[in-house]
């Protein structure tokens, strides 16, 4: 009989977060192979930006402390120099971006969408046909790059990731030649300054944009350009096929952005065509039946990619779980609950950062009875969500608990609030699935005209 080896645990060392998602976390590792210390995405992030604050506070307060001391105020020289470079790094961050964006079209590949920042979201919207999710923290920025079936796709992937640090290094340049070409910039100016502050920022983006390293952001696995760069030539034709799938995948969650349903199934349709054992392409299709309210098809989907012979990695095997589990719900079959609380709550074990996933399992919750542990969980999915329709779906399902509990006043103001802003809500009538609550006989009605978007794993730039 042949023995499979145990699914290895980890977990974050601050918020005790465990999953299977190795992409989850970053890692230390000593020469024998032991871990030696580990920390979730959100805990980094929020370390990176609690280190770039103390940056931004410390490096003007120096400054200003060492200005008050003649003989050393080439300190506090110094000390202004950096922090106008820090306030530089978000817009050099966008042209950054920017540069994998306009290579990507040039190179004939297609840009779904452009992440400046890290943190919780704090605004989204289409522009230029593309998504532009917007974060706070100047840490990072992520460009959704993915492309069909061409010649020389090895070479068009190297070429797309060498656009960004090839920018910092044409900027750098053009500063340079600034310096020696313009007569009127004097030593010590404030325009010379201002010249070698840019040249500074742009090393610095320059460096650890080329030195070759993994990044982990919420359970995908990406890397520097520099990484990027050396793995390109390295892609097997097995991993060429994966992105090929993902090119059909986001296509689909694209045109379900745009609201174009029909071009959506289209899409889906194609890639499972070309590419059907792939599991990320049959959950795509899933994907686009879902958003057709063909909640059984929906099901169906999943269903096959999860029993996919190629197995998806833990990442999307969670999001495929989610994904059974709210299919079920809105199927409002009681045979079917059982296995809609196994699978969301494996999913929300491992993937408790994913606000879709939360939420999924928050509903699940709140018809098994628990309403006021549901609620807390839809809640907090939905203040987290970056999509609009994802929130008016929890905003639903809140205001729904809430009448369940007897809250009929709080629950009718969300529905009142969600009517208000595109999506119906119906929280009783005959063509509303529901789900008979254990040991009662009531139920809790899932409306159909809720929108439901899907989480959808990512390819980032």
């Amino acid at each position: 009989m042949e023995e499979t080896s145990p699914v290895q645990t980890y977990r974050c060392d601050q918020c005790h977060v465990k999953s299977t998602v190795k992409e989850a976390f970053l890692l230390k590792v000593d020469r024998q192979g032991k871990v030696r210390s580990s920390l979730c995405f959100e805990c980094k992030t929020k370390k990176d930006a609690f280190n770039l604050l103390a940056l931004f506070l410390m490096l003007p307060a120096i400054g200003i402390l060492y200005a008050l001391i003649p003989p050393l105020a080439w300190v506090s020289q110094i000390c202004f120099q950096a922090f106008a470079g820090l306030l530089l790094m978000f817009p050099l961050i966008i042209l950054h971006e920017l540069a994998h964006a306009v290579a990507g079209k040039l190179l004939g590949l297609h840009v779904f969408a452009i992440q400046l920042g890290a943190g919780n979201l704090i605004y989204t919207r289409r522009f230029g046909g593309m998504r532009w999710y917007i974060k706070p923290f100047p840490l990072l920025g992520l460009t959704f790059v993915a492309g069909p079936e061409m010649s020389r796709m090895r070479l068009r992937y190297f070429l797309l990731h060498l656009a960004g640090p090839g920018l910092h290094a044409v900027l750098i340049g053009l500063l340079g030649l600034a310096t020696l070409a313009i007569p009127a910039l004097r030593p010590g100016s404030l325009a010379m300054q201002a010249i070698w502050v840019g040249i500074w920022a742009n090393t610095l983006l320059l460096l650890t944009n080329l030195y070759p390293r993994k990044i982990n952001t919420g359970g995908v696995s990406t890397g520097t350009d520099g990484w990027a760069m050396l793995n390109s030539f390295k892609i097997t034709p097995q991993k060429l096929q994966e992105r090929f799938a993902i090119y059909y995948t986001l296509q689909t969650v694209d045109a379900v952005d745009r609201g174009d349903q029909p071009a959506a199934m289209e899409w889906a349709e194609q890639g499972l065509a070309l590419y059907p054992r792939q599991p990320m392409m049959i959950n795509a299709l899933g994907y686009a039946y879902s958003n057709l309210r063909e909640y059984g098809k929906a099901r169906a989907a999943f269903l096959q990619a999860l029993d996919c012979a190629e197995q998806p990695p833990e990442s999307v095997k969670f999001m495929v779980l989610n994904n059974i589990a709210f299919a079920n719900l809105m199927l409002g079959d009681p045979a079917l609950l059982e296995q809609a609380n196994e699978y969301s709550e494996l999913a929300y074990k491992n993937f408790p950062w994913e606000p879709a996933v939360g939420g999924t399992r928050g509903a699940v919750l709140v018809v098994l009875g628990k309403v006021a542990t549901g609620l807390d969980l839809l809640k907090k999915a939905m203040a987290l969500n970056p999509d609009p329709r994802g929130k008016a779906l929890e905003a639903c399902l809140i205001a729904e608990g809430e009448m369940k509990r007897g809250n009929f006043v709080e629950g009718k103001k969300i529905s009142l609030r969600r009517h208000g802003s595109g999506p119906t809500m119906r929280t009783a009538g005959a063509h509303a699935p529901h789900v008979a609550e254990p040991g009662g006989s009531g139920c809790l009605k899932l409306s159909r005209d809720c929108p439901w978007t899907l989480p959808i794993q990512f390819y980032k730039m």
